[in-house]
């Protein structure tokens, strides 16, 4: 049997995408693990029971230089969760999913992506909804879209260390202006990655603008 770690990071907003979508994975063929690093701001952690492992991070437990290093530290904690798991029980994930819990997908189509993926793959390729990683006007690597990839273990493990990379790493810090969208289009020019894309319809459910629906 496959098995598939489904790996959720950021501010939790809303639970839908939980319901709607990933409790509703079921295959024979293929085992579906999730994992959540998010912050403690919220009452109802219990919408995250199916998950086999969680981690939930005061706030202000480190100095943060703006909100996508708070989102890449997230990504970081959970894919050690992920890589706990697979050390503790002596295996490793056949492919790999790392987004947000607001991010709603059709189980159909999201079971389909992942069964041609695991069918056919790169030991180091990194999937997005993104044709190409562009460049933004101020000549910094630009990913229009950052609200999901998918690659295997391995991908997931180097991806992770973009947060001290890019963050805790770096003697300049000149890094654009359109937060996220810059950061992952660097981590992964700048990692031994190759960005493939892929096409699955989502829908965005609730983004900082809007009213947050957990308490």
């Amino acid at each position: 049997m496959k098995r598939v770690a489904i790996c959720f990071w950021g501010q939790t907003r809303t639970d839908k995408g939980l319901e709607e979508c990933y409790k509703k994975l079921k295959s024979k063929n293929v085992q579906y693990d999730f994992f959540v690093s998010t912050w403690d701001d919220f009452e109802n952690k219990s919408i995250f029971d199916f998950c086999v492992k969680k981690d939930f991070v005061q706030p202000d437990n480190l100095e943060f230089r703006d909100n996508t290093d708070r989102a890449s530290y997230l990504i970081h904690r959970v894919n050690s969760l992920k890589t706990q798991h697979e050390i503790q029980n002596n295996f490793i994930y056949d492919y790999v999913m790392w987004t947000r819990s607001e991010v709603l997908f059709s189980p159909d189509s999201l079971l389909k992506l992942i069964y041609e993926k695991l069918a056919n793959h790169e030991e180091f390729e990194i999937n997005s909804p993104n044709n190409k990683i562009g460049v933004d006007v101020d000549e910094f690597g630009y990913l229009p879209s950052d609200l999901f990839f998918l690659g295997t273990s391995a991908v997931f493990d180097l991806y992770a260390t973009g947060w001290k990379r890019y963050y805790k790493r770096r003697h300049s810090f000149s890094i654009g202006r359109h937060g996220g969208h810059n950061y992952h289009a660097w981590v992964i020019n700048n990692l031994p990655i190759k960005h493939i894309p892929t096409k699955l319809g989502h829908d965005f459910l609730i983004n900082k603008l809007k009213p947050r629906e957990v308490r």
